[in-house]
């Protein structure tokens, strides 16, 4: 069943890039089209070229200069592809990020979060014995 999804995914983003290339012939965006497919298939290459900073920042000047929508796109593209990557990675971003709260108290009687122990947020004693 993975298999079948693989194979739709990729020629759905084969039409994509078909689409793009018949776009590209009456407007320029249709590059950007072309791009999002292009990155997602050439994935693997490109991390090849991001392995040294000086390479990839070359190779992304030499495409930005080449093409400035193309190259926006695919960088675009690239950078949320790992965002994407992290995001299901589920890493947290620190011990302090599970700190525990003090639970909530709310007054009974008038239905409102407590202050503190013996007043709710517009100073309504509860638990007090009235005289």
């Amino acid at each position: 069943m993975e298999t079948k999804m693989k194979t739709l995914k990729k020629f759905a983003l084969f039409c994509v890039f078909c689409l793009g290339a018949l776009v590209t012939v009456y407007q320029s965006w249709g590059v950007m089209l072309m791009a999002f497919p292009g990155v997602i298939f050439l994935h693997k290459p490109l991390d090849v070229i991001h392995k040294n900073k000086y390479i990839a920042l070359l190779f992304w000047f030499v495409l930005f200069s080449i093409n400035w929508l193309f190259a926006t796109a695919a960088a675009l593209t690239y950078f949320f592809i790992h965002v994407w990557h992290l995001h299901q990675q589920n890493i947290p971003l620190n011990d302090s990020s599970y700190v525990k709260r003090a639970p909530r108290r709310i007054n009974p009687s008038t239905g409102l979060l407590m202050k503190n122990r013996h007043f709710d947020m517009t100073g309504e004693a509860y638990g007090w014995k009235i005289d």
